[in-house]
């Protein structure tokens, strides 16, 4: 299995999104980091799942988690 990397810029995402959502709902804040991690674990053991995005870039797959 992939391990899996977070950029300085995607920590930062994270913190940012955490913030928000937590403004309004603190559990779900936990929660959504925690479907993150999910499913970016679930996508280091199976990196050909999501939907292809060769529109935007050649070889780029897509895998939304939440709204």
């Amino acid at each position: 299995m992939a391990k899996v990397r977070r950029t300085v810029q995607a920590k930062r995402d994270y913190i940012q999104i955490w913030v928000h959502v937590a403004e309004q709902n603190l559990r779900a804040a936990d929660g959504l980091i925690n479907d993150f991690d999910a499913a970016l674990e679930l996508i280091s053991r199976f990196p050909g799942i999501g939907q292809s995005r060769d529109d935007l870039a050649k070889g780029l797959r897509s895998y939304p988690v939440g709204n």
